[in-house]
């Protein structure tokens, strides 16, 4: 029995190198991460090499901070393939007149050992041009141009198609540049990467909220405090008697109505709900204006 089992482990084995191209891996208790400069992209290997340490990128795994791309699609990631890029994903050249390091890798995984010796394959992947970062005030705004600047910092979103940009909202939702219009002076941060003096922004917040909409900024609840609810949200534009009506939105039913308040400083309403000894404490709400604007949120437990 004992050569019998030898022979069927053996011929297990020779079937799992075949079907895996004579790539038969086992894994090794040897997690890693690492985060530095990029210093070159084997699409056909789907590898990433950063300061002398290659990631193996699974052909799946989305890589953060990019339009979608995979470890099977690493060759969207070389410059021909971005034309409207405003700098190479590399190092620039000596003597460039713009200088610049490596877009960033950051990523984990666990080291895998096969014929071909040992593999870092990463689990988790984000890939930035850089990572600056500027908070403070919206100063100007010019739609046409698509120029903004935060504090001082000259800023444009990001023209690369190889990475995602984002304009978001109070609430965090998905808003254009031009429902920034005429908010000057409003809160704002940026993350991008700078490029001859201009931030090239890939992620944009603003304390806005879209004209023509309300947003839930906060839903929390205390159960164990008289079943206490609080809401708290923002509409634009305001308008005087605006009222606000907060329901159950999986039971549909009336937790509450509330003034809506001017705020100042944006120009839009402000209302918050605080009800208490409710018989049941949402896990979702639906909050509805007097002007037809509605917003649902799930509702956080403290």
């Amino acid at each position: 029995m004992k050569k019998r089992h030898v022979r069927i482990a053996a011929v297990v084995a020779f079937i799992c190198l075949c079907c895996n191209n004579s790539r038969l891996f086992a894994q090794v208790n040897a997690p890693w991460a690492i985060e530095a400069p990029i210093t070159a992209i084997d699409p056909v290997r789907g590898t990433i090499t950063v300061s002398g340490f290659t990631a193996t990128i699974p052909p799946t795994l989305t890589i953060g901070g990019t339009n979608s791309i995979t470890g099977g699609s690493l060759s969207r990631l070389d410059d021909g393939n971005a034309p409207s890029r405003v700098r190479s994903i590399y190092a620039s050249p000596p003597g460039s007149p713009v200088s610049y390091s490596g877009a960033t890798l950051r990523a984990a995984g666990g080291a895998v050992d096969g014929l071909n010796g040992r593999q870092y394959v990463a689990t988790e992947a984000v890939i930035e041009l850089a990572e600056n970062v500027v908070v403070g005030s919206l100063e100007a705004i010019d739609v046409s141009t698509g120029r903004f600047s935060i504090n001082g910092v000259q800023c444009v979103m990001n023209s690369d198609e190889r990475f995602s940009t984002a304009v978001l909202d109070a609430a965090g939702s998905a808003i254009s540049l031009a429902d920034a219009d005429g908010k000057t002076g409003v809160a704002a941060g940026a993350v991008g990467y700078m490029y001859d003096n201009v931030l090239q922004v890939t992620v944009l917040e603003l304390d806005v909220v879209r004209p023509g909409t309300v947003s839930i900024l906060r839903a929390q609840s205390v159960v164990n405090n008289r079943n206490r609810l609080k809401v708290e949200g923002r509409a634009s534009p305001f308008v005087a008697g605006m009222t606000v009506t907060v329901f159950d939105a999986t039971s549909n039913s009336n937790l509450g109505v509330v003034n809506v308040t001017l705020d100042p400083a944006t120009g839009d309403g402000v209302f918050v709900l605080d009800a208490r000894n409710l018989g049941r404490v949402p896990t979702q709400v639906k909050v509805v204006t007097s002007t037809g604007a509605e917003a649902t949120s799930n509702v956080t437990a403290r």
